[in-house]
């Protein structure tokens, strides 16, 4: 039984690594920033999108920035409101 644990344990520890390689690989090889991507489709390029993501208040967040949100940690809410833009909501 204790060899039983200690081969699952030597196989933990190669599979960590690989497993962080992995996602530090994914995060760094996929192109661009999906806010910015998705911003600048619909503002027709990304020198707007840029302006956009620094200066313009979105609605509903008290003058806050896409900016400003996404330093808080609240990427997810500006990606949703982008969907809902696209999809209509606030049009």
């Amino acid at each position: 039984m204790l060899n039983y644990i200690l081969r699952k344990l030597a196989y933990l520890v190669p599979t960590v690594i690989g497993i962080s390689i992995c996602a530090f690989a994914f995060v760094r090889l996929l192109p661009g920033d999906p806010i910015l991507a998705m911003a600048g489709e619909m503002a027709g390029g990304d020198e707007r999108a840029a302006i956009w993501f620094k200066h313009q208040p979105i609605p509903g967040w008290a003058g806050k920035t896409a900016y400003d949100l996404v330093g808080e940690g609240k990427a997810d809410k500006v990606l949703a409101y982008l969907e809902a833009v696209r999809s209509g909501v606030y049009a």
